[in-house]
């Protein structure tokens, strides 16, 4: 009667442990299902309408599926798949948007094998008022574009186009909309970028444009 007693509970033992494993091993299963690593853009990064997204290899993945959907309206911007590491959005995305990125690694068979999400921020378009692009302007001009909804602040980066590499003449941070060149420019071609940050700071729109100093 002992002897079957000791059998049973190294039966019941036997059933715990095979139980425990079943267990270990789906949570092992569901954990490798989110270990895609997505390389850029970064988490909540703002880039450009038309960025590359890229990722890291996957162990046993032959192909990506990649997908791009606008958050607020859910509509899908893009919905492919690829053999390769990176993937190009062809269409531009909409500027002030922000979009939840997807990858999914898929085995030989187009089974699933791990998957990542992300989200990043589309900037948006600051207008610029003057100087128009490539207009001729004196040594000292005066930058001025158009307020950007949401921006605290705007950050101007003012090149010497004709040094090579290209020259920062300037890097300025500024609350106004507009910014005056002090000192005197030498004739050549210049080009300058604006970028509107929000309170986090935070790049959420951008302007690029050129002007010549005779």
């Amino acid at each position: 009667m002992r002897i079957r007693k000791y059998y049973l509970i190294l039966f019941l033992c036997c059933l715990l442990l095979i139980s425990c494993a079943e267990v270990e091993d789906q949570t092992i299963e569901a954990g490798d299902r989110n270990n895609v690593i997505q390389t850029w853009p970064a988490p909540n990064e703002s880039v450009d309408a038309q960025p590359v997204l890229q990722w890291a290899s996957f162990p046993g993945a032959t192909k990506y599926r990649v997908a791009v959907t606008d958050l607020s309206s859910n509509a899908i911007a893009l919905d492919t798949e690829t053999a390769e590491l990176f993937m190009p959005v062809t269409k531009p995305l909409i500027g002030g948007a922000q979009y939840n990125w997807t990858v999914q690694a898929l085995d030989a068979k187009g089974d699933m094998i791990g998957e990542a999400a992300g989200q990043f921020l589309v900037k948006g378009q600051i207008e610029v008022v003057g100087p128009g692009n490539f207009e001729i302007v004196p040594a000292t001009p005066t930058l001025v574009w158009k307020t950007y909804p949401g921006a605290v602040e705007y950050q101007v980066v003012l090149l010497d186009d004709d040094a090579f590499p290209p020259v920062v003449v300037s890097d300025t941070n500024t609350k106004e909309t507009t910014f005056q060149v002090a000192s005197p420019l030498e004739p050549g071609s210049y080009s300058w970028t604006i970028w509107a940050k929000d309170a986090d700071g935070v790049t959420i729109a951008e302007a690029n444009n050129q002007f010549i100093v005779e």
